[in-house]
């Protein structure tokens, strides 16, 4: 027995109660760290999208031009066993700057695939809640839903659901020209 009259047995059911509990409850780091983001540029500009809307990402897909109204259809590109419809991520948020060259893929749209191209991957964020910002009005119009503070620089948060839903309103703009 120890001095404080406690054995060996009860200071082990002490520790493990304690280890067992530790693990039981969410670590505060976790529970805190808010969002997980990729950092991206399209058109130039900062973005971030939340890794949560997007099923996947890509590099060095070949994008195969095919005839359409929709001027952001990139055209289309095997991913994944499939026949994925590609857009410029840049044209979509109403940028001049084209990603007609880009190199990455962004896929959304569950079962099924979108691509979103753009140009350059910064890396991915875990962000705390608190650094998302409501975004100002007329930037809100082109997709981007919030303001991702990360130390001094600033990021819109681009909304994937939102750019599915335009495309898919447009999609008969986006087929392919019937001759």
């Amino acid at each position: 027995m120890s001095e404080t009259g406690e054995s060996w047995a009860e200071k082990l059911a002490v520790l493990r109660r304690s280890f067992d509990r530790a693990f039981a409850a969410p670590p505060a780091e976790l529970a805190e760290e808010g969002e997980r983001f990729l950092l991206v540029r399209a058109g130039g500009h900062p973005l971030a999208l939340r890794i949560s809307e997007i099923s996947g990402l890509e590099t060095h897909r070949r994008v195969v031009p095919v005839p359409g109204k929709a001027p952001a259809l990139l055209g289309i590109a095997g991913i994944r066993g499939q026949l994925v419809p590609v857009f410029d991520l840049a044209l979509l948020l109403g940028c001049s700057e084209s990603a007609r060259d880009a190199r990455w893929v962004v896929l959304g749209g569950g079962e099924t695939p979108v691509g979103l191209a753009f140009a350059v991957f910064d890396g991915h964020e875990t962000a705390p809640r608190s650094a998302l910002h409501p975004a100002r009005e007329p930037v809100a119009a082109t997709h981007v839903t919030a303001a991702l503070r990360l130390g001094a620089a600033v990021r819109g948060v681009v909304s994937i659901p939102s750019i599915l839903r335009t495309i898919t309103r447009g999609r008969d703009a986006v087929r392919p020209d019937k001759e």
